[in-house]
């Protein structure tokens, strides 16, 4: 058995951290311990240089090295108690812009005791120190209170077998209100940060009682984020949600007076302010403001008429057409009807022309409006490069979270909103179908009175990875909109075109081999994930890169899920060298050279979810990782990293918004339950050039049979219809849905 030890240390220097610990060079302060100083490898706090802490723990030996290694297991920071101690804590890292001066000054006015008064007076404790302006007294108590209240919360956590890890997490996520945590230790499991059964035992070990609100609320928002994130629900019946609820919350229950009752579960969800009851309907509360300011502002826009002269758009049109190709029918009536309404959706399928109308709309709208303002926009990075690329407005298109200034210097609420709208006259949105309502509602609510807007999408793709399906429900309310059907002479030839195109008609596709599509059978996994890999080096040795050849498969997990793609491929084009520097994080391996996504928004340092980008470099000295995001360097902190995942490999659901030259894509039996007709469809429509399909017929022909599209619960298009009652009875000669 393996003595634990409890050692008086002092950080030397941080050598590495990641997410799950830090390795650091500490002293032992304790003269019963013989070494001179040892590595202790744990889950330690944010650290300043000589600080004093107390670890628990255990040593090893190294099987590197042979040396000694101390394992971390709890950590406590002693309140700073001597004039030495104080002046070198608020001197520290952990106050920015507090010199020693400022420090001694803390001392000098406060004492020995100066840490005690602060966590139990806060600023006013700071009111006599010279020359301390008031910001930053605020500030000092602020962090001050969290560093030492903060490890009382630890301390009173590992009783319960909770490690600081967890708690230091819970701190990212809760900043001030970490405190809480002191009696409510269910918010470890409304942040995912551990089961609500473990939070649970906690809670009744803290004496909680099982009608707590604290206990019932989290499992009513953990039940309401689950239809949101996991269904993309916007409802869920309110029968169907006390069911699932009652049935968490009693499970534990002894005897039938410890029992949750109905009737107690129904009036804490009539007073939560986490939810909105509507009838026999209970929306997460966000979730169904969302869907009432979508509903109003769509109804304004359409409200809104604008006067305009149809010879000068004709005029404009015929402009176009004596120095380019004619527009068919259906896209002068896209023109007309922008000109007409402020708000239209234009739809259709590959090959339908829909680049070729935005930027013939484009082009007469600038002759007609020369300084009005327009912007391009779209949900991710790379659907808003390749609207740039294919419009009139090059790089001028950017991802709707920039567009808006979501994160713009750290506020919650976006830059651009319903009292500060965007100065833009008209705004082109494309790929639509992956906008959920919150986006739908920051973005519509940012739009000025009189501005013009064009939707662009595809209904057959797959609905948004969050909650809602705006694009599918504002065209079934009968929205003004444009659907284009001509398939161009161009994409007739089109293997690609014809394919997507059956299987939204629900035909068997074509699979014999043509220059544009390769259908490779192969119906053992194992084989189909070399097969995959092994193309993917062909095809650079023929002078492809990596950013032209994008790999889709339906899921994450399985031989031929993303997961074991990414390193099948990452083993075969990037493998280990000498010459090349890696990292492991969370069991995936990094190294320079791999293709890599960021998987959120992150306006800080303007990279979006979608973008893709090369590792150029990995530096465990200051724990950085270079991604060249397309000429563009940016160094990611290790606070970071958890947002970036290998990208020669990814769903097809993650792909939508872009396009690639090559598509590899995989539908196996292997995939059962996810081969649907949406998903094939818009996995075949991110092809560029050449697509190759491996597989088998008959997981391609259940993929094309099975339309099942999971039916969404929102109510946006019957709020819509609501609002558009006045506009249909009042002014019916007005609106003409095209």
């Amino acid at each position: 058995m393996i003595e634990k030890l409890s050692i008086p240390v002092k950080l030397s220097k941080t050598i590495f951290t990641n997410e799950q610990y830090q390795v650091v060079v500490v002293k032992p302060i304790s003269s019963n311990i013989t070494q001179k100083s040892f590595v202790a490898a744990g889950i330690l706090p944010k650290l300043t240089k000589h600080e004093e802490i107390i670890i628990e723990g255990f040593f090893t030996i190294s099987n590197k090295n042979g040396k000694q290694q101390f394992t971390v297991e709890n950590w406590q920071r002693p309140t700073p108690k001597t004039k030495d101690q104080i002046i070198t804590f608020f001197s520290s890292t952990l106050f920015k812009g507090i010199g020693k001066k400022t420090a001694k000054n803390i001392y000098d006015a406060l004492g020995d005791n100066a840490i005690i008064k602060i966590n139990k007076y806060g600023q006013s404790a700071l009111d006599k120190v010279a020359n301390l302006p008031k910001d930053k007294a605020v500030e000092i108590a602020l962090i001050t209170q969290q560093t030492f209240l903060l490890n009382g919360i630890i301390e009173q956590y590992q009783k319960y077998g909770v490690n600081s890890e967890t708690v230091l997490k819970a701190h990212s996520k809760l900043g001030n209100r970490v405190l809480e945590l002191k009696e409510n230790p269910y918010l470890f499991a409304y942040y995912n940060l551990m089961h609500f059964q473990t939070s649970d035992e906690i809670g009744r070990k803290m004496g909680i009682l099982p009608h707590s609100r604290y206990r019932l609320e989290t499992v009513l928002c953990l039940y309401l984020k689950e239809i949101n994130r996991m269904m993309g629900h916007c409802y869920i019946e309110e029968k169907e949600l006390l069911n699932k609820c009652l049935n968490v919350l009693n499970q534990e229950a002894k005897d039938e007076y410890d029992k949750v009752h109905e009737m107690s579960f129904i009036a804490l969800m009539e007073e939560s302010k986490y939810c909105y009851i509507e009838g026999k309907k209970v929306y997460p509360s966000h979730l169904y403001y969302a869907e009432k300011e979508v509903a109003e502002k769509v109804h304004q826009l359409t409200f809104d008429a604008n006067n305009y002269e149809p010879f000068n758009i004709d005029k404009a049109i015929h402009l176009i057409e004596k120095n380019e190709t004619r527009l068919t029918s259906e896209q002068k009536q896209a023109i007309h009807a922008l000109m007409r309404e402020n708000l239209l959706f234009l739809t259709g399928g590959p090959g339908t022309g829909k680049t070729y109308t935005v930027n013939a709309i484009l082009k007469v709208y600038r002759n007609l409006f020369p300084n009005h303002k327009i912007a391009l926009a779209a949900p991710t990075g790379r659907a808003a490069k390749r609207l740039g690329e294919v419009s009139e407005m090059g790089s001028h298109a950017q991802t709707i979270h920039r567009l808006l200034g979501i994160g713009y210097n750290g506020m919650e609420r976006p830059q651009y909103n319903k009292e500060n709208p965007l100065e833009c006259d008209f705004i082109i949105v494309d790929e639509f179908s992956m906008v959920d309502i919150e986006l739908a509602k920051h973005l519509f609510s940012a739009i000025k009175q009189g501005a013009k807007v064009l939707i662009v999408g595809d209904p057959d793709q797959l609905p948004s990875v969050n909650a809602g399906n705006v694009l599918k429900d504002c065209l079934e309310a009968g929205l003004p909109q444009i659907h284009l059907t001509r398939i161009f002479r161009q994409a007739q030839d089109s293997t690609i075109v014809k394919n997507a195109h059956k299987i939204n008609q629900g035909q068997m596709i074509e699979l014999e081999n043509k220059k544009d599509s390769y259908f490779i059978e192969s119906n053992h996994p194992q084989r189909t994930a070399n097969l995959i890999a092994h193309s993917v080096k062909k095809l650079l040795s023929q002078g492809e890169t990596i950013n032209d050849i994008m790999v889709l498969s339906p899921m994450k997990q399985g031989e031929l899920g993303i997961h074991n793609l990414n390193t099948k491929i990452q083993e075969l084009i990037n493998p280990h060298s000498a010459k090349k520097k890696e990292l492991v994080i969370k069991g995936v391996t990094y190294r320079t050279g791999d293709k890599v996504m960021y998987l959120v928004n992150n306006k800080n340092i303007d990279i979006y979810n979608g973008d893709i980008g090369i590792v150029t470099n990995i530096n465990k000295s200051n724990a950085t990782i270079t991604i060249d995001f397309e000429g563009r360097k940016v160094d990611l902190e290790k606070d970071q990293w958890k947002n970036i995942q290998i990208a020669y490999c990814s769903t097809i659901h993650k792909s939508q918004g872009g396009q690639s030259k090559i598509n590899i894509m995989c539908l196996s039996d292997e995939h059962n339950i996810m081969l649907t007709r949406n998903l094939f469809y818009t996995g075949i429509t991110r092809t560029e050039k050449l697509y190759i399909l491996f597989g088998t017929r008959t997981a391609v022909q259940k993929a094309i049979n099975t339309n099942r599209v999971h039916a969404r619960k929102t109510t946006l298009k019957d709020k819509i219809l609501e609002k558009r009652k006045y506009i249909n009875q009042q002014h019916s000669t007005k609106i003409k849905i095209v």
